[in-house]
């Protein structure tokens, strides 16, 4: 329905809330249950505003849901570069451990 609303409001130059007002239950008809709606709330529902915060999904452009969102990366960012830290610090005392150790031992085959 949406994608036949838009090719007319394409085809015919005006604005889609005006084309869904006027072609809403000739489009939806079709598909097998009759809906209208008005200019006024075509309007409403198609503002882009309105349209982000209808979206629930996680990840989703819902202002609603971007701090959240950006809390959850912010914690795991965090734990990731503690754990990276971690794991640097274990990799220079080893790396330490065998530059002291293969010196040892290139000092006995010296000998």
């Amino acid at each position: 329905m949406v994608g036949e609303l838009v090719t007319l409001a394409i085809a015919q130059g005006r604005a889609l809330e005006q084309v869904a007002a006027r072609e809403m239950v000739r489009v939806s008809s079709r598909v097998g249950r009759r809906v209208s709606i008005d200019q006024a709330t075509a309007a409403r529902v198609l503002e882009p505003t309105n349209v982000l915060a209808s979206i629930t999904t996680v990840g989703g452009a819902n202002p609603g849901a971007i701090p959240a969102s950006l809390n959850r990366r912010s914690a795991l960012l965090r734990r990731t570069t503690k754990k990276s830290a971690l794991k640097k610090g274990a990799l220079v005392r080893s790396d330490a451990w065998l530059r002291r150790r293969t010196s040892k031992l290139a000092a006995g085959v010296k000998s």
